[in-house]
């Protein structure tokens, strides 16, 4: 590791590509926990989107942007592609694609 990033980020802090892929993949570890923690804070964020389009209020579907778990999946995208576990890839890649779709709101 370079000093630059011993020095920013703290030995607290950094996670070996183990510890990493065990957060980042919803079908390794615990997956039942992992997965309706995922698809609750998802539909939330989905009702309150919901809400906000209906309420016209541009900072609340913003709130329900940034509550969204979307996150996930594309970490997991991208630590598939560094250390080339093209299975992560594709299975967090088709997370990504298919809670993307899910969670849109229909627009008027």
């Amino acid at each position: 590791m370079s000093r630059l990033t011993e020095a920013l980020i703290p030995p607290s802090q950094r996670l070996s590509v183990d510890e990493l892929h065990d957060a980042l993949n919803l079908g390794a570890g615990e997956v039942g926990r992992k997965r309706s923690a995922f698809l609750i804070m998802l539909v939330l964020s989905a009702i309150i989107a919901a809400a906000g389009v209906l309420g016209d209020s541009t900072a609340t579907v913003i709130g329900a942007m940034i509550i969204a778990p979307l996150a996930t999946p594309i970490l997991g995208i991208a630590l598939g592609i560094v250390v080339g576990q093209l299975r992560l890839v594709v299975s967090s890649l088709l997370r990504s694609v298919h809670c993307g779709c899910s969670s849109r709101t229909p627009s008027r």
